[in-house]
């Protein structure tokens, strides 16, 4: 599925990986749920409803009775409103039935000479946004020429993310020391700005998967 909220190169990549290895690859184009644009809390499972509904209408069509989808057994135990449409529109997910996790899967996908099998993990960029703030095809854009910029440089697991003007950059925990070092710290600032971000700041803990969910999971103890 073709959307502004998806990394222009994960597109890439999939055309890429699916080509050598022989498997039929279609791009998908949908108008964008403006719902979703909204970044509410349910907004996982507002994109993965729109994309569910258009993916079993090509199954359809195509004359196939399953749908799968790529969903592993670590994800049960994290903030997943997506789920719910994973359930509402029958797809089964073979690596969560079978109990593979994410290392599981890395380490046999080394083991059959799968190019990918150290890819980052990666989600939409509207994660990168605060829930409930509304997200402009320009914030994506930004924030996706920032990310491009910092694995340029090297690193590995990389996330940006923006609060109006504020960019706060996650990366693996054993590389932050790294941003900064003066070149380093300057090249990033220096492009940033350009970019349009007013400040640059550094998450020191450094990339956590799911961290605004945290957030939110956190705030909703509290007010409960």
């Amino acid at each position: 599925m073709k959307q502004p909220y998806f990394q222009q190169k994960e597109l890439e990549e999939a055309k890429r990986f699916t080509g050598e290895i022989g498997v039929t690859h279609k791009v998908i184009e949908e108008p964008v749920n403006p719902e979703i644009m909204e970044n509410p809390t349910n907004r996982c499972y507002l994109c993965k409803s729109s994309t569910f509904k258009r993916f079993r209408e090509e199954m359809q069509s195509l004359g196939f009775d399953t749908l799968l989808d790529g969903t592993n057994a670590d994800d049960t135990g994290e903030y997943r409103p997506g789920l719910r449409a994973i359930r509402e529109y029958e797809v089964r997910s073979p690596l969560k039935e079978t109990g593979f996790t994410k290392k599981e899967i890395r380490h046999l996908a080394k083991e059959m000479g799968l190019p990918i099998w150290d890819k980052p993990a990666n989600t939409c960029l509207i994660t990168r946004i605060p829930y409930n703030t509304h997200v402009r095809n320009d914030d994506l854009r930004q924030i996706e020429e920032a990310e491009f910029f910092l694995s340029q440089m090297g690193f590995h697991e990389v996330r940006v993310r923006k609060y109006d003007d504020l960019a706060k950059i996650e990366v693996d925990p054993d590389a932050v020391h790294y941003l900064t070092e003066p070149k380093t710290r300057d090249d990033i600032a220096a492009y940033f700005k350009t970019l349009g971000f007013r400040y640059i700041t550094i998450d020191l803990e450094g990339y956590k998967t799911g961290s605004l969910d945290k957030a939110l999971l956190e705030k909703s103890k509290q007010q409960s």
